[in-house]
């Protein structure tokens, strides 16, 4: 079977072709959430479905079945699917879909994935948390990384997702945190935007990032911050190297909190770099943890090898 995975995300959108765990082809299109309609004549359906036909005609391969993930099945896409609470395995997933036609692609079988929700013991909103489009990325890097029985997950981007699976190897909890957006705010919103704005090192420097995590766990983040000024004034560090302080220095409470619910459990990173790489090292060697990275030649496809066990599972539902 040949499935369209429809990966949504706020400024654009993935589609990719997979057949039996191989990808056939693949094209990221500028069509996201947040600017969808470029041309204010155009729904979000209509814009989406001109590039869903040119992309089908451009490769002339014809999917059975297509799966949407990510903002596209929020308010500001083609229709609102609800979250639902995990554990959320493949079957789950496929049983709260949403079947959409999309008006002038009929032909086309569309469903959208449900996003995740936890739900805290109490009435706290602190308690609770949610993702649209990381639970089909978790899917597809699970059915590629061998045993992942009560491992822990790291999605970084603009927001870290850590993922906590259970014994079956199926999401059962995550938490998030703007450590992606809070990194890009502070080096190019703040006093040290000079030096630092469009800087992004694909590989950072692994002393800077060590001393900007060690600096931020004993003075704390806010003094951490600022210590890259002082390097700044008063060192003879590159552009790369301050970013790399900075670097540590944000993601530092995310580290230092999986140092405590971490221990024994096997933790792969995915993503890309630097994120990908500075968390694994962090773990490493700063909390003391075994970590993993997961090859980005995996994680760049995760969502359409999650999208291909949805659309099996949910053929194996049509059928009994």
């Amino acid at each position: 079977m040949t499935v369209l995975s429809i990966d949504g995300g706020t400024t654009n959108t993935r589609l990719v072709l997979v057949r039996d765990g191989k990808i056939l082809a693949a094209e990221k299109c500028g069509l996201g959430a947040r600017n969808a309609v470029l041309d204010a004549s155009l729904s979000y359906a209509e814009a989406l479905t001109e590039k869903l036909r040119a992309f089908l005609a451009k490769t002339q391969i014809t999917p059975q079945v297509a799966v949407a993930s990510g903002m596209i099945c929020s308010e500001a896409g083609l229709a609102v699917t609800p979250y639902i609470q995990p554990p959320a395995s493949a079957e789950a997933l496929a049983e709260h879909a949403t079947k959409f036609t999309l008006p002038k692609l009929p032909e086309l079988p569309l469903w959208l994935v449900s996003g995740l929700r936890t739900v805290g013991r109490t009435d706290d909103p602190t308690e609770t948390d949610i993702m649209r489009g990381e639970e089909i990325e978790l899917l597809g890097l699970c059915g590629k990384v061998g045993d992942v029985s009560r491992a822990v997950i790291l999605l970084p981007g603009s927001h870290l997702k850590t993922v906590f699976l259970n014994a079956d190897g199926v999401a059962e909890d995550f938490r998030t945190s703007l450590s992606g957006e809070l990194l890009r705010a502070v080096a190019e919103n703040t006093i040290l935007r000079e030096r630092l704005m469009g800087v992004s090192p694909k590989m950072p420097d692994r002393d800077r990032l060590l001393a900007g995590c060690t600096c931020a766990a004993e003075r704390g983040v806010n003094e951490a911050l600022f210590k890259v000024r002082i390097h700044q004034k008063f060192c003879t560090d590159t552009s790369e190297q301050l970013f790399s302080f900075l670097l540590g220095a944000v993601l530092c409470a995310d580290v230092e909190r999986l140092r405590k619910d971490g221990m024994g459990r096997r933790i792969l990173v995915g993503g890309s770099d630097p994120l990908r790489f500075a968390y694994a090292f962090l773990l490493r060697e700063h909390a003391g943890l075994e970590a993993e990275e997961i090859p980005e030649a995996i994680s760049e496809y995760a969502a359409a090898y999650g999208a291909e066990r949805i659309a099996l599972a949910l053929e194996k539902r049509k059928n009994g």
